[in-house]
């Protein structure tokens, strides 16, 4: 893990959480990933693991978006799987579950209740 460190005012800019894009304020209580140089908020690195925190934003650099931007109210989890296998049939399982994660995660779904709700889908089919 690097943590990263304080920057003068002038040299600072204003950084955005690469998760749920919310401005890093304190730079040295942020986390940057290893591999993609992006800061994630205090916020943000207390709530997911850091495996977590890696999906997230490779999922986000591959597909768009941020943790939350949509509405979770409206969604339906089990409705958008069922539509998305009826669709893309030509799509791999691979592809599936990316994608399926992807707008879990865009409609404020972390990585965790994801797997709990598919889980609860997979016992009632």
């Amino acid at each position: 893990m690097i943590i990263m460190h304080a920057v003068s005012k002038e040299d600072s800019k204003i950084l955005k959480c690469g998760v749920c894009r919310a401005n890093i304020s304190d730079l040295s209580a942020g986390y940057q990933s290893e591999f993609l140089f992006i800061p994630i908020c205090k916020k943000c690195r207390n709530k997911f693991s850091k495996d977590d925190i890696e999906l997230i934003l490779n999922l986000m650099i591959a597909y768009g978006g941020y943790f939350g931007k949509e509405s979770s109210e409206k969604f339906s989890l089990k409705k958008y799987i069922l539509n998305v296998i009826s669709e893309k049939e030509n799509m791999d399982s691979n592809e599936i579950n990316m994608k399926l994660m992807h707008t879990a995660l865009l409609h404020g779904i972390s990585p965790k209740e994801y797997i709990k709700k598919l889980e609860e889908i997979v016992k009632l089919h």
